[in-house]
């Protein structure tokens, strides 16, 4: 599975698909699907928005960009999206999270 990982988390700001990841797998989509939570406890789709959630952690944290742009190099093509399920996720809007990480450092 570690040519499917390397893909996706090379390649956040696509619109990765199942039948994309299960073909780099060499297996159907159903076989894909229960490989993948066999291995990683969580399906495809749950850990690919945890990688989007992270890249945008990490460039929130790292660069000045904007969020807009930060949402497209996600992988996200709404900035509102990409905010409702940051803010899912980490219990803050994107622009929260920036201003909270640098009250910190």
């Amino acid at each position: 599975h570690v040519p499917v990982l390397k893909f996706i988390n090379d390649n956040l700001h696509l619109a990765i698909t199942l039948e994309q990841v299960a073909e780099i797998a060499c297996m159907t989509e159903n076989a894909f699907c229960r490989f993948f939570r066999s291995r990683l406890k969580k399906n495809f789709s749950q850990y690919l928005k945890e990688q989007r959630i992270a890249k945008a952690c990490s460039l929130l944290i790292q660069t000045g960009r904007p969020i807009s742009d930060i949402s497209d190099l996600c992988g996200y093509r709404s900035t509102s999206h990409f905010s409702q399920v940051f803010k899912s996720k980490i219990r803050q809007t994107p622009f929260q999270y920036r201003r909270s990480v640098e009250k910190v450092n």
